[in-house]
């Protein structure tokens, strides 16, 4: 855990901005592989030449495309489809077939070494075990204890707003969701450093409500409690601060 008593100056080069940060809150849970940061940012135009403000604008609108913020406004704007987003509910089961193919071959691993119980969790020590049975307890095992499935139909953003006011909308998250954006294709770095959860072709993140399940979003895709949800997938590396905006930020239409 950490926090800051005075802003951080931050001069991001690539997209053309100074932000002047006001970190509340940092926490890093390496266990479970999780990074959380809250503050405020404003953020401060810098000055360049002209061909240099024309590379920031291709680069802001390059970290805008697919973005949460982007996602965020497809949900105000009833427009997720429109604006490259296929979202679907993504529900979690427990993966019977491994915890049953465990509780077959378990006992014939059971043994004593140096006066110690040792329980064997590899189906080819077992020679008793047929070689198709074996291939087959194998792939079993290489699964995850937790099976991800998605619904078969696409959520359309009014599906998930239930009041709309003046300046903002209510949605409510009643399980979590995959968010998938075709537009552009994953960066290189993210397959480098995330090869289990590459997509290849395109961008693929989650979204895991925590706790209260409704959330408001104004306009410019701000929501309320960013502590509400948690990123996943291609968000969980893209949403840093290398890539924020400013809440004002439109990108041109080409």
């Amino acid at each position: 855990m950490a926090y800051s008593d005075k802003p951080i100056d931050i001069e991001n080069s690539a997209l053309g901005y100074i932000i002047h940060y006001q970190l509340e809150d940092f926490e890093a849970d390496f266990e479970n592989g999780s990074v959380v940061f809250l503050g405020y940012s404003l953020f401060e135009e810098m000055a360049g030449k002209e061909k240099l403000i024309e590379r920031w604008e291709k680069s802001r609108k390059k970290a805008y495309e697919g973005s949460v913020m982007h996602f965020m406004r497809g949900i105000y704007q009833n427009r997720l489809q429109e604006e490259g987003f296929e979202t679907r509910y993504l529900y979690h089961r427990d993966n019977t077939e491994k915890r049953r193919v465990m509780g077959i071959y378990q006992p014939y691993n059971r043994r004593e070494i140096n006066g110690q119980l040792v329980v064997e969790f590899n189906p080819a020590a077992n020679k008793n075990l047929p070689k198709d049975s074996v291939n087959y307890y194998q792939s079993v095992l290489r699964q995850p204890n937790i099976l991800n499935t998605t619904g078969t139909a696409l959520l359309a953003a009014d599906s998930l707003r239930v009041k709309k006011e003046t300046g903002q909308i209510t949605i409510l998250l009643r399980d979590d969701i995959q968010v998938i954006y075709r537009r552009q294709k994953e960066e290189p770095g993210f397959a480098r450093l995330n090869p289990n959860m590459s997509a290849g072709n395109y961008r693929l993140s989650f979204v895991t409500a925590l706790g209260d399940k409704m959330y408001t979003i104004d306009p410019s895709g701000n929501y309320a409690d960013p502590r509400a949800f948690f990123t996943g997938g291609y968000w969980g590396w893209s949403e840093k601060m290398a890539n924020g905006l400013p809440l004002e930020y439109t990108p041109e239409r080409e």
